[in-house]
């Protein structure tokens, strides 16, 4: 299964979320974790059925509370870091 992608940041999106696939199925792997801004990486990922259980994190409680519907993919709100 390919997703087709026009915008040149979704082909590397699409890229890394192949290799984490991948990675995910070769590796014994138990779990994923995604930092995400926009929840289109978490999405992409449940997409193609993981082996393993995705915790997304984001600092939008919103998107952390929607992405808790996509399947296999438990979100996590976490508060934005300032740089000190």
């Amino acid at each position: 299964m390919y997703i087709v992608a026009k915008n040149p940041h979704h082909k590397i999106l699409n890229t890394i979320v192949y290799a984490v696939i991948e990675a995910a199925y070769k590796l014994p792997a138990s779990l994923i974790f995604c930092f995400t801004t926009s929840g289109s990486a978490a999405l992409k990922i449940s997409k193609l059925r993981p082996p393993c259980s995705v915790i997304a994190i984001t600092s939008n409680i919103k998107l952390a509370r929607v992405i808790n519907f996509l399947r296999g993919v438990k979100g996590y709100h976490v508060a934005a870091m300032a740089d000190k």
